[in-house]
């Protein structure tokens, strides 16, 4: 775990490639009898955030990955046979499909943005009394 958290903290590696490398190691240590996937994506994604390559909430990479399992589980194996050029393509294509998805939802949450701002106040609910 430091010999990973120490790659985290690089600056000198390609922002994408390095959360590919990392995310892979994590999941290869599996750390965690249970929760290492969700944690994994969870670090994935701080790690995209860290290098600047998302600003503010962003439709997550591991939506992406999750979306071709099957894919993902070859791409992990692959890194683990000492090919890591698998992990940074599933990663690199989940991060694009996700600025896809994220492209397409802007419209949707501005049209409820501005719904909710021409909506009326809620009623004054009623104190509870138990």
């Amino acid at each position: 775990m430091p010999d990973l958290i120490g790659f985290s903290r690089r600056t000198d590696v390609s922002v994408l490639v390095q959360a590919a490398i990392a995310h892979a190691q994590f999941e290869t240590i599996h750390p965690f009898p249970d929760g290492n996937g969700r944690t994994g994506r969870g670090f994935l994604q701080s790690m995209l955030r860290r290098g600047r390559l998302t600003r503010n909430v962003a439709v997550s990479v591991s939506a992406g990955l999750l979306h071709k399992l099957a894919d993902s589980f070859d791409a992990l194996e692959d890194y683990r046979q000492g090919n890591p050029e698998s992990i940074v393509r599933a990663v690199a294509e989940a991060a694009f499909a996700a600025v896809g998805n994220g492209r397409r939802l802007v419209p949707d949450i501005q049209t409820i943005a501005q719904r909710w701002d021409t909506m009326p106040p809620p009623a004054a609910t009623r104190p509870c009394t138990v």
